[in-house]
C-alpha cells in the first residue's frame, strides 16, 4: 500500500504515520525529518534548508522530492508524512510512480481547526524547541499551507482516494479512525 498523510502543521500526521508504519510494518517517510537531518549535518544543504524552515517557508519542491524519491526507490509500500506538499511535488510524485507502473493507493487527510493545531504547536514548542513553532513562523506555515498544501488535497479528493479523517479529537481516537479506513481499503483491494 502506498499512502499519504496530508494535514496542516501540527495535526498530528508524524503521530498517526509512526504508529502505522509500527503496526503494518511499512517505512514512514517523512520529508521535516529528513530535512531537518540535513540541518544537523550542517553541510550546504542543511545551512540553505535551515535558512527556509527558519522563516516558516517550504524547501524548494525538486530538493524534497530527491530526499523522497531516495527513500521509497525500491520500496513497493510505504507511508508519506506530509508529502507532497505542493502540486509539483504531486506531479514529480505521479511521474515517478507511473514508471515503476504505480500510483498512490490512499490519501488520509487529517483535519483539525487552525486554532487547535496552534494550541498544539505552542505546547510542543515548550517541550521539543523546534525553531519552526513560534508564533510568527507558525501562522507563515498556515499561510503557506493554505496556498500551497489545500490544492493538493484537492486534487487527491478529485482522485478519488482522499479520505477525511477528524483530527479534532484524542490521537488515539484519531488512530481508530485511520486504521478504520486503511482497514476497509485493505479489504477492498
Amino acid at each position: 500500500m502506498r499512502l499519504i498523510l496530508l494535514g496542516s502543521p501540527g495535526c498530528g500526521k508524524g503521530t498517526v504515520a509512526e504508529k502505522l508504519s509500527k503496526k503494518y510494518k511499512v517505512i514512514s517517510i517523512s520529508p521535516g525529518e529528513l530535512l531537518r537531518k540535513e540541518i544537523k549535518k550542517n553541510s550546504i544543504i542543511g545551512r540553505k534548508i535551515h535558512k527556509k524552515i527558519a522563516k516558516g517557508d517550504l524547501v524548494p519542491s525538486d530538493l524534497v522530492f530527491n530526499l523522497v524519491k531516495k527513500h521509497i526507490s525500491g520500496k513497493k509500500n510505504f507511508i508519506l508524512d506530509g508529502a507532497p506538499r505542493d502540486l509539483w511535488e504531486s506531479q514529480l510524485l505521479d511521474r515517478y510512480l507511473k514508471k515503476r507502473k504505480e500510483q498512490i493507493d490512499l490519501v488520509l487527510f487529517i483535519d483539525v481547526p487552525k486554532k487547535v493545531c496552534v494550541e498544539r504547536l505552542h505546547k510542543r514548542n515548550k517541550l521539543i524547541a523546534r525553531e519552526d513553532d513560534r508564533t510568527k513562523i507558525i501562522n507563515h506555515r498556515f499561510s503557506v499551507y493554505k496556498k500551497q498544501t489545500l490544492p493538493v488535497i484537492k486534487k487527491y479528493q478529485n482522485k478519488k482516494v482522499l479520505k477525511r479523517v477528524n483530527g479534532n479529537q484524542s490521537p488515539s481516537k484519531v488512530y481508530r479512525d485511520v486504521v478504520k479506513i486503511v482497514k476497509e481499503f485493505n479489504a477492498k483491494n
